[in-house]
């Protein structure tokens, strides 16, 4: 069945860095081990896919893809008794990625900036999209974080 994220799950998925709820990425190496890997960078990259960012090119997770790329990925947050379970196929494309950086002030996350690039290796640029706590704008650290990209 066609994976379909709901409202409730981009906003699970989208905040779990934010929310010390980091997503458990499942996925099974050449040799036939299991692994499981505590993963902030997950986000959702359309209606039906999500993203994970990964900073190794020849980490596990990459090289297992080609030869094995069914994946396995839950999500838990035990103060909101919520739990999703995602299964799917996974691919590496360096064109299609997104970049998110977390915005923290005195220790706390109250934000987000992320770049993307689509396409990247035939037009070379990116889109940003950032995102506030309601309580943090107003106060110039929008403009900043959009500075600093």
């Amino acid at each position: 069945m066609p994976l379909k994220l709901t409202d409730a799950m981009v906003e699970a998925v989208n905040g779990a860095l934010m929310n010390h709820t980091p997503v458990v990425v499942a996925y099974v190496d050449g040799g036939g081990r299991p692994h499981l890997s505590l993963r902030g960078s997950v986000q959702v990259f359309g209606p039906d896919q999500l993203a994970i960012w990964v900073r190794n090119p020849e980490g596990g997770l990459v090289s297992a893809t080609p030869n094995n790329g069914h994946l396995a990925l839950f999500y838990r947050d035990p103060a909101k008794r919520t739990m999703y379970q995602f299964h799917g196929r996974a691919r590496v494309d360096a064109d299609y990625w997104r970049l998110y950086f977390v915005v923290m002030v005195d220790g706390e996350p109250i934000g987000e900036q992320t770049l993307t690039g689509s396409d990247f290796a035939r037009f070379g640029t990116v889109t940003t999209f950032s995102w506030l706590a309601p309580g943090r704008r107003g106060r110039g650290i929008g403009r900043e974080m959009r500075a600093a990209v």
